[in-house]
């Protein structure tokens, strides 16, 4: 499968690695903001029980709950299926789109969703964010101080790796792989950054937030 988008796609054709970057990564999303949901009113034990390492620094800290862990799959893992039931539903009436000239590489996308990816782009959003932590933890950053790149892309990263054992394991793209959505994959983590830096900049000035971070 081809790595390059080809040299004479059009305009249109690329406008397409917007909204399908956004419904690829959007388990991600659920997830995220599922975990801070539900970290806040259900099992808001530590992930690490309170544990600290050989660095007297805790593994994880307080900011990861299992209710956040467990909470954030299942609703990204639900928001996944309401995904998938949409896409599934669309051929019925007879709704074909076409994607231009990187059909190839957005219809796995778009039409090879399912249940299972959105299950473990869910899992490795919160994986991602634990390990953010637990790094965090290393360089002794206290809950809430600035780690840049980390505090963005930690989740975004985990769903990402996470969601290429689907394109490795479902039977409908046996030969696909992440190398062949880089375009998405590229689209994905910037408009991360930008979206994590412009909400928590709009929270803080509303005073919902104590950092701008």
């Amino acid at each position: 499968m081809s790595l390059f988008i080809p040299l004479n796609f059009g305009f249109l054709d690329l406008l397409w690695i917007i909204p399908i970057g956004f419904f690829y990564i959007l388990p991600a999303y659920f997830a995220n903001g599922g975990a801070v949901l539900m970290g806040k009113y259900f099992l808001k034990t530590p992930m690490d029980f309170g544990k600290s390492l050989s660095d007297e620094q805790r593994i994880l800290g307080d900011g990861k709950t299992w209710g956040g862990f467990l909470g954030g799959i299942l609703l990204g893992s639900i928001g996944g299926f309401v995904m998938w039931l949409i896409v599934f539903i669309i051929p019925i009436f007879t709704i074909v789109v076409s994607f231009g000239m990187i059909d190839y590489m957005i219809t796995p996308i778009f039409y090879g969703m399912n249940p299972l990816r959105g299950f473990l782009m869910s899992l490795g959003a919160l994986v991602g964010d634990a390990v953010g932590s637990f790094v965090k933890r290393r360089f002794k950053k206290e809950r809430g101080a600035k780690f840049p790149l980390i505090d963005q892309l930690d989740f975004i990263i985990g769903a990402i790796l996470f969601s290429g054992l689907d394109f490795w394991t479902i039977l409908f793209y046996p030969t696909y792989n992440l190398l062949a959505i880089w375009p998405l994959i590229a689209f994905a983590i910037i408009i991360t950054w930008i979206l994590h830096r412009i909400a928590n900049i709009l929270a803080f000035r509303m005073k919902l937030k104590k950092e701008p971070w």
